[in-house]
């Protein structure tokens, strides 16, 4: 079938395949003339009395170690023709250089336009800070698979080799980052919010993102109508009172062990019965018997079993039983505001912990009720 304009589909085709060759051998040849212009501009083309004044042109290194200087002012023009700004047109020459210097292997694929010259610059970009030598490792390990590989695996290639030939700064790097963790909190706003901003192991950042997201959905559950983002940004006053965030998360799981109607005398003993019905069973974990008897023994093996939810429910209740301030959370704020009235809470923290003064108890909702601190 022909088109309109007469050709069948090989030829439009054949053209096709024209205009990329085309493409390509124009932003390969770009690359080849900025090297050429940054030698026919040299650092020594300076005039002396450019150097003497301020503002004047100045020698600089556009690309990496080893490559040569050359004049500042020379930049801008090559920059229009190349329809890019001053910065980008620096940064190309720089490529260029870097090619042309200390990646000799993708430079001669380049200049036999084997290759795309977008993907020798990622490459000249990502081994600047290299020394000569280490940037010559590179480009003998890589050169062979660019136009092989798609860029994303290509780059993934690059930055292995990197690691490799240049393990000592990358482990130098690892350790300043480690430094740089901390946790930043802003200014209050006028609406009552603070941002925090946190850097951590990305394991740590990953568990506490998780369970952010679990007490927001735990919230919905007991009917918060909120957003689930609102719904998060609440859950990090939960997990600020540890105490309050473990009850929550037991009543979630348990919630028969919370009922408000039962009283503390309804709760049955730990260690017997009040009526001597039962003996007392010791602490530990219960003893069941295997299947087989081993040599020797006239009985059955027996294995110990642990009820783990069981345990975990009777800490639960311990630890949340008569949570204080002192033993669930951080020291409150000098004020803090409830729903229904403000409260100072400076006089009531200021004596000894044993001195059995009254003290407000610190809840993520504001003062509660007075509560003398345990003495511990």
């Amino acid at each position: 079938m022909i088109n309109e304009g007469g050709r069948d589909a090989a030829q439009i085709l054949r053209g096709l395949d024209d205009a990329d060759r085309q493409e390509l051998i124009g932003r390969n040849t770009k690359l080849i003339q900025a090297v050429e212009w940054a030698h026919y501009h040299p650092a020594e083309s300076i005039d002396p009395h450019q150097l003497a004044i301020p503002g004047g042109d100045r020698p600089i290194h556009p690309g990496g170690a080893g490559t040569p200087a050359m004049a500042e002012f020379a930049i801008p023009e090559f920059a229009t023709h190349l329809r890019k700004s001053i910065t980008a047109g620096r940064y190309f020459i720089a490529d260029a250089l870097d090619l042309r210097y200390r990646l000799p292997r993708l430079l001669a694929r380049v200049r036999t336009f084997e290759i795309e010259g977008a993907d020798a610059q990622l490459i000249a970009q990502a081994t600047r800070h290299l020394s000569v030598e280490q940037a010559g490792l590179v480009d003998a390990a890589v050169a062979d698979y660019v136009g092989r590989l798609g860029r994303a695996a290509l780059m993934r290639l690059v930055e292995a080799k990197i690691i490799e030939v240049d393990a000592d700064r990358i482990a130098a790097e690892a350790e300043r980052r480690q430094r740089e963790k901390g946790v930043w909190v802003g200014q209050a706003t006028e609406h009552g919010c603070k941002t925090v901003f946190a850097r951590a192991d990305a394991c740590d950042v990953i568990w506490f993102d998780a369970m952010v997201d679990r007490f927001a959905d735990l919230l919905g559950r007991r009917g918060d109508d909120r957003t689930k983002d609102e719904r998060r940004a609440a859950a990090i006053g939960i997990l600020a009172n540890p105490a309050y965030a473990l009850r929550l998360l037991a009543e979630d799981d348990a919630p028969s062990l919370f009922d408000s109607a039962l009283g503390d005398e309804d709760l049955p003993e730990d260690d017997h019965d009040p009526a001597g019905e039962h003996p007392a069973q010791p602490e530990g974990p219960e003893l069941v018997e295997g299947p087989e008897t081993q040599p020797g023994h006239d009985h059955p093996v027996r294995y110990p079993r642990f009820d783990h939810d069981h345990n975990l429910a009777r800490a639960a209740i311990r630890a949340i039983s008569q949570p204080t301030p002192r033993s669930c959370g951080p020291t409150p704020p000098s004020t803090c505001t409830s729903p229904t009235k403000p409260c100072n809470t400076d006089s009531a923290w200021s004596g000894s912990r044993t001195s059995g003064r009254s003290c407000p108890a610190w809840s993520p909702t504001g003062c509660t009720a007075a509560r003398s601190p345990s003495n511990r």
